[in-house]
């Protein structure tokens, strides 16, 4: 809201507003960190669904799909992270990952945004070689 309130004062409430490397970790990480916050899965799921809800935002982009190992530049693992909708072996969806299947279902046009599709952009026609 503050971010939208800030725009419109500088007369650009129309330009798009994304929120990006957005998540929860459902558990800490292996190799204690302050960064960040830590949950259960139901409290990544209720964080997800309310975010989608209340977030008056063209885009958000969720950090990670699936729970990971961060490397360092040799490749050496330096921890292991749980910001996922899934497993890290992909093997297991949390139900963050229902939430966030079905708030992407359920997106609604914004107010900047008509309901026209897009124009297309097309090239204009090649001129032919003399």
């Amino acid at each position: 809201r503050q971010a939208r309130a800030t725009l419109a004062r500088y007369d650009d409430a129309q330009k798009p507003l994304w929120i990006t490397e957005c998540g929860l970790a459902t558990q800490p990480p292996s190799n204690p960190s302050p960064f960040g916050g830590v949950t259960d899965e139901a409290g990544q799921a209720r964080f997800l669904r309310a975010l989608y809800r209340t977030v008056n935002a063209q885009a958000i982009f969720w950090y990670q799909l699936h729970d990971s190992i961060i490397l360092d530049a040799e490749g050496h693992a330096l921890k292991e992270v749980y910001w996922g909708l899934v497993s890290r072996d992909l093997q297991r969806r949390k139900a963050g990952f229902a939430a966030f299947s079905r708030a992407g279902s359920r997106v609604r046009s914004l107010p900047w945004e008509n309901n026209a599709a897009p124009t297309p952009r097309t090239p204009p026609p090649r001129q032919a070689a003399r």
